[in-house]
């Protein structure tokens, strides 16, 4: 291990039977000082459909990426939590069935989700020179030329249509303050 950082994996979603020795060896090689020790077939069976399975331990660099490979392969839901260590950011990685991609953001070296402040300052400022605006699409063309392309985007999609400018700006919101998924519970099917 060439840098051992800790982490945390939340796992919820179906496991197939078959596929639970493949899944333990996973864990096994990819997490080591496990919190609670090195899963067993009957750990599994005994939490399947009560809660979602978290581990606890070390990883390289705080990732466990052949695990969290198995798990989109097998459309099994995840959020991944890395410490902050060095110059390392802390992170969290997740996915769930159905999205495109992994979605990664930066966290605290408690685990709580940051914003890039250069990335939410431009969407902010849009924001509260909207406030109070009968009119939101008024004040649009005094941002058409922002430097930020976001917002020029904003503005471009906002010009075309007033009405979906608050669908727009839920969207970007979305986008640059990601909630985080809800996991079901892990079960072995």
């Amino acid at each position: 291990m060439s840098e051992p950082i800790g982490m945390t994996i939340e796992i919820g979603g179906n496991l197939s039977a078959d596929k639970i020795s493949d899944f333990i060896d996973l864990v096994k090689d990819n997490i080591s000082d496990l919190q609670d020790g090195d899963p067993t077939e009957s750990d599994l069976r005994a939490i399947s459909g009560k809660e979602t399975l978290r581990y606890t331990g070390v990883s390289n660099y705080g990732l466990c990426n052949d695990l969290m490979t198995f798990l989109k392969k097998n459309k099994i839901g995840y959020i991944h939590r890395s410490d902050a260590k060095y110059e390392y950011d802390g992170m969290i990685n997740y996915w769930i069935p159905g999205m495109k991609k992994e979605m990664c953001i930066r966290c605290t070296s408690e685990g709580s989700p940051t914003v890039d402040i250069h990335l939410i300052k431009p969407f902010c400022d849009l924001l509260i020179t909207m406030l109070g605006q009968s009119d939101p699409g008024k004040v649009l063309p005094a941002f058409i030329d922002s430097k930020d392309e976001d917002i020029k985007d904003i503005v471009e999609q906002g010009l075309k249509n007033h009405k979906k400018i608050p669908e727009i700006l839920k969207q970007k919101l979305e986008e640059l303050c990601p909630s985080l998924p809800f996991l079901p519970a892990f079960r072995i099917v």
